[in-house]
């Protein structure tokens, strides 16, 4: 690290960035920009500091004016900075931050080239070293080309996830003085952002058994039942091991945990769900075979009758939603939260307890 008089090093993840510092009438004036050990050789900046120095000198004793001081071109590289923001910040937020991360793609794609970018959606993804997006350059202006084309007409949901790491990267830039102001400070508005969330459309339980026998995949078969006598998401009912699988006294039940509220869904194996028991911990879909099923579920629904209702969604995740306003005949509120997972902590309940035995009994008797 280079050491002269009124030279400031700034250490940033991997290199360090230095500064001319100087006061005008007593007071610290912006530091001038030198460059960074990650591009620049120590020969450069040396010769930046004097030619600095010199035009500070010469701006201080009338013979410049303060326009006459070079400013060298600052550069804030994502692909530099984001492992160390993703490291210091994650640890201050929630379990689902890496997770919504995972939306940077979108980020990436408007500002650059989105194969710049590996995914993961339970640990967020990597910035790739051939990306060029340089976060200086990224204007207030820009932030707002970006929601108004990338982020319009999305759920609410989906708005909120990518708010939630922007948010952090710029006041975390702020804080690094690795930018000079937070250009994401607008204030959006989720509810004024697109479309609002819609509500997952109802299905008979009758017309959700005729889906089921419709479809000519054994895959999705065994996919929409799970659904159908489980309630759990799509990205859960495809994903079940034998792991999720537990014996408690004289039943089956599936326990599975979820992330966002820090619950565990206990679900007891019943009626059809029971006979093809086998095949439930063995269907491991990817997110391409989840969407294709969710493409045959809506042309099958269309087949049977069902139409989309005017601001409502008709998807497979409706069997979810379906199945709760279905058990309200045969539960009451709080078995319903047990049963779908819905329930917080404190409320949560084991199915070795006497009200667990009962309610396997209730939904025995309610999905035959």
């Amino acid at each position: 690290m280079i050491k002269l008089p009124n030279l400031y090093a700034k250490k940033r993840g991997g290199y360090v960035s230095y500064y001319y510092r100087y006061k005008k009438h007593g007071r610290t004036q912006p530091m001038i920009p030198l460059g960074n050990s990650n591009k620049d050789s120590i020969t450069i900046i040396k010769a930046r500091y004097v030619e600095a120095q010199t035009k500070v000198w010469n701006m201080l004793h009338g013979i410049v004016t303060e326009t006459a001081i070079p400013q060298v071109e600052k550069q804030v590289l994502l692909r530099e900075i984001y492992p160390r923001f993703i490291a210091e910040v994650a640890p201050h937020h929630g379990k689902t931050f890496l997770r919504d991360t995972y939306n940077m793609k979108a980020f990436i794609e408007f500002f650059g080239d989105v194969n710049h970018w590996t995914s993961n959606p339970k640990t967020g993804g990597k910035v790739s070293s051939q990306c060029t997006i340089d976060l200086a350059k990224i204007t207030t202006s820009d932030i707002n080309k970006f929601y108004a084309s990338d982020i319009s007409g999305l759920s609410t949901s989906t708005k909120k996830s990518r708010n939630i790491y922007l948010k952090p990267l710029w006041e975390w830039l702020v804080v690094n003085e690795l930018v000079d102001k937070d250009v994401y400070a607008l204030k959006h508005k989720l509810g004024k952002q697109g479309k609002k969330s819609k509500p997952h459309q109802v299905i008979k339980r009758e017309d959700i058994l005729k889906i089921i026998d419709l479809t000519n995949s054994h895959k999705h078969k065994v996919f929409w039942t799970i659904m159908a006598y489980t309630g759990l998401a799509p990205v859960d009912a495809g994903s079940l091991t034998k792991d999720d699988i537990v014996l408690n006294g004289t039943f089956e039940c599936i326990i599975k945990s979820r992330n966002k509220t820090d619950i565990t869904a206990q679900i007891p194996i019943v009626g059809k769900l029971k006979k093809i028991r086998n095949f439930i911990t063995n269907l491991n879909m990817s997110k391409g075979e989840r969407d294709a099923a969710n493409a045959e579920f809506v042309t099958l629904a269309n087949q049977v009758g069902i139409k989309q209702r005017e601001g409502h969604i008709l998807a497979q995740y409706c069997l979810r939603h379906s199945l709760a306003t279905f058990l309200r005949t045969y539960l009451t509120d709080n078995e319903i939260q047990m049963y779908m997972g819905h329930t917080n902590t404190k409320q949560q309940q084991t199915y070795i307890s006497l009200e667990a035995s009962k309610l396997h009994d209730k939904m025995a008797d309610a999905l035959k």
